[in-house]
């Protein structure tokens, strides 16, 4: 299941065809339950993410010259979450928005 929020159809296809040979991608979509979201975030969103600064400013450097990261994420459980009780296994990757490059890709949790 895919849903794609603040991009067109278009790009999202792109982001996720971007990542679809990625080992976490892979592991990703070998959950029982898998739903993908692509969003569009300004780039300053990776001065928030918890990564080195060695790696914030080579992807900085990727992302001169656009204005946006591609977040392209897959929300995994064991079985479909209850409402307001679920939790799970979050897949995270940030995409350029140009050439749909993998520049980040994270593992962590999730929960409602």
């Amino acid at each position: 299941m895919h849903e794609t929020n603040s991009v067109a159809e278009a790009i999202a296809k792109d982001a996720l065809s971007a990542v679809e040979f990625h080992p976490l991608h892979i592991e990703a979509i070998g959950w029982a339950h898998c739903v993908s979201d692509v969003f569009a975030q300004p780039k300053n969103f990776i001065d928030r993410a918890r990564i080195s600064e060695e790696k914030r400013k080579s992807i900085h450097e990727a992302l001169d010259g656009v204005s946006t990261v591609l977040l392209v994420s897959y929300w995994t459980a064991d079985k479909k979450p209850e409402p307001l009780a679920g939790f799970g296994t979050l897949y995270a990757f940030l995409v350029h928005p140009e050439t749909f490059e993998v520049l980040l890709a994270e593992v962590s949790t999730w929960r409602s």
